[in-house]
Formats: C-alpha cells, sequence, structure tokens
C-alpha cells in the first residue's frame, strides 16, 4: 500500500477512535458527580445516569475494539513491519517492544473489562456498580494509551490530525 493511501486509511481510524474518546470524555464529565458508583446511588438516580453510563460503557467497548483490530495492525504497517500470520500477542508485544503500549499485559486488562462489560454484562446492582467503576478506571487508561499511539505515530512522521467528513 502505498503512503498516502495507508495515511489516507489511518486518518479515518483515527477519525473513529477520536470520537470514541471525546464520546468517553463527555460522559465521564457527566457521570463524575456520581463518581465512585455505588448500589445505592445507581438505585437513586438510575434515569439520570442511564444515558451517560450507556455512552461510556458503549464507547469504551467501541474504542477497545477499534484500537486492537484497526489501529494496532495499521500503526505496524505504518512502520513497514510484516504483520502477516501475526496473532494478537504477536501484535501487542511488537507494539511494546517499539514503544507505542507500555505493556501488552495492560491491553490484556483492559481487553478484559470491555469483555466483563460486552459479554457477562453485570446481573446484580452491586456487580453493575464494581463493573462501572472499573470501566471508569479502564477508560482513563484507555484513552491514555490511545493518545500515545497518536503522538508517537506523529513523531515519526505520520498526521494523526483527521478533518471531518465532508458530509457532516
Amino acid at each position: 500500500m502505498i503512503k498516502e493511501e495507508l495515511q489516507s486509511k489511518l486518518l479515518g481510524v483515527i477519525y473513529q477512535c477520536d470520537s470514541h474518546a471525546l464520546t468517553i470524555s463527555f460522559a465521564r464529565e457527566n457521570l463524575s458527580p456520581m463518581y465512585p458508583f455505588s448500589p445505592e446511588l445507581i438505585s437513586f438516580n438510575k434515569k439520570s445516569y442511564l444515558t451517560y453510563t450507556d455512552q461510556l460503557v458503549f464507547r469504551f467497548s467501541k474504542l477497545q475494539d477499534k484500537m486492537g483490530g484497526s489501529l494496532f495492525p495499521l500503526t505496524l504497517q505504518c512502520l513497514d513491519e510484516v504483520t502477516t500470520g501475526y496473532t494478537m500477542t504477536d501484535t501487542l508485544n511488537r507494539l511494546e517492544k517499539l514503544g507505542f503500549i507500555k505493556s501488552a499485559d495492560l491491553w490484556r486488562s483492559l481487553r478484559e473489562t470491555r469483555n466483563i462489560i460486552s459479554n457477562d454484562y453485570p446481573s446484580t446492582i452491586n456487580e453493575t456498580a464494581i463493573a462501572l467503576n472499573k470501566v471508569w478506571e479502564d477508560s482513563e487508561v484507555l484513552i491514555s494509551v490511545y493518545n500515545h499511539i497518536k503522538n508517537e505515530l506523529n513523531l515519526r512522521g505520520w498526521n494523526t490530525s483527521p478533518q471531518p467528513p465532508a458530509s457532516l
């Protein structure tokens, strides 16, 4: 793939990730008076917190998925890395070695949080409060990892400042 095509593809992925990260930040801002979440607080404020917690949880999952599924492999392509046959473990280890992520284990931990909220959504209000607190904490880490990757790409000569699509 030629550099211009790769750059265009990168900007498209960055645009989507930026949207998820901004929505996470917006949800966190609106939920901050309720943090840390408790079963009592969740029960009392069910309607007022529901939209923002849904945004937080949904966009956390979407950002985590987009980074792991698109941004990570694309980052390695931008660095002319041969990734054919790479597993996710290979990709994480290579990104860690290149300084794009601090730890492959940290990413796996973020993935575990995503799986808890996506696949095994808590069934009791106490479990919900625990899960929301974990997403709250990990969302800050996830955005930090994302911003670090963008900064590293910029340092290596890749533009990570997408313009919104003309149709907006």
